[in-house]
């Protein structure tokens, strides 16, 4: 397997050296693993493996030849910075994620031991919730009944007479309410204004 650098430059802002290379992998016939070409990079370019980053590679449909790019950072910390999590993880060794994912899980482990280890606050009593329902439903008022339909008819001696008149525009069955000086409709908003006679004095 050789390694051909094609090109190099230095990003002064992003503070690495951005890198495209081509790859003959006639050996292991297919694309070669990330981490020997992120070994072979290294070597080639006399860099810490450590700040290489090979971002991505690509074989061509019925050859041998991968072309790649890839990242080589000033430091650790500006690599991270910088870069994708998953392409970290990716030019990262299956045995240091290993440790890193023991370093992860140990961690809640001593954070329940802990917890265990710490004595149990004494917790206040909690009122009763069935006592609290039953003052709620005794301080409930009961509900005022509306008045039916016969609370606008009077019953006399010749029959029934109607205590308030029907709405001129809704027809029959519509009662008008009685608002001191006025008569109007609920139904349309129809108003009708009572004689100054009829009006109570104020």
């Amino acid at each position: 397997m050789k390694i051909n650098v094609t090109s190099q430059q230095y990003n002064p802002l992003l503070k690495r050296k951005e890198v495209t290379f081509e790859i003959r992998h006639e050996d292991t016939k297919g694309t070669p693993p990330r981490l020997e070409v992120r070994k072979m990079l290294a070597e080639n370019l006399k860099a810490n493996i450590d700040l290489v980053y090979v971002r991505k590679m690509q074989t061509k449909t019925g050859t041998m030849q991968a072309k790649g790019e890839a990242n080589i950072y000033d430091t650790i910390e500006q690599a991270k910075l910088v870069e994708s999590q998953h392409i970290i993880e990716r030019n990262v060794p299956s045995e240091k994620k290993a440790k890193e994912e023991e370093k992860t899980e140990e961690k809640p482990k001593a954070e329940k031991v802990e917890r265990a280890k710490e004595p149990e606050k004494a917790k206040a009593p909690e009122a009763p919730v069935e006592k609290k329902e039953e003052k709620k439903k005794a301080e409930k008022k009961p509900k005022k009944k509306r008045p039916g339909i016969f609370s606008h008819y009077k019953v006399e001696k010749e029959g029934f007479k109607r205590l308030l008149p029907f709405c001129e525009r809704c027809g029959p069955g519509y009662f008008m309410a009685n608002h001191g000086n006025r008569f109007t409709c609920g139904h349309c908003g129809f108003t009708k204004y009572k004689p100054a006679e009829n009006q109570p004095s104020q």
